[in-house]
């Protein structure tokens, strides 16, 4: 029973990143473009910007690196709940 659980939550938590790291990354690649324009870069602009904000100091030379810090926190985070979770199901079973 416990296994499901834990597999369930490691599917639950790569689903989750993997939508924000896609939502990242679709948004990088509509802001060459007139993001805003459309439905979707608006809808893409209300997801990530409020995750940009905490890195705003992440600028040089006019570009933004705030999604590159984002993508690699999102992994961290993902990679750290998974090796948690696997270090705590050892100890379970």
């Amino acid at each position: 029973m416990t296994e499901w659980i834990f597999g369930f939550v490691v599917r639950f938590v790569n689903l989750f990143a993997n939508l924000i790291s896609w939502a990242i990354l679709i948004h990088i690649i509509l802001s060459w473009f007139s993001a805003k324009r459309t439905p979707i870069g608006a809808a893409l602009e209300g997801i990530v910007r409020p995750l940009y904000k905490p890195f705003a100091w992440a600028n040089y030379g006019g570009f933004s690196f705030a999604p590159i810090v984002v993508l690699l926190l999102v992994d961290g985070v993902r990679f750290g709940i998974i090796w948690g979770l696997q270090q705590l199901m050892q100890v379970v079973t």
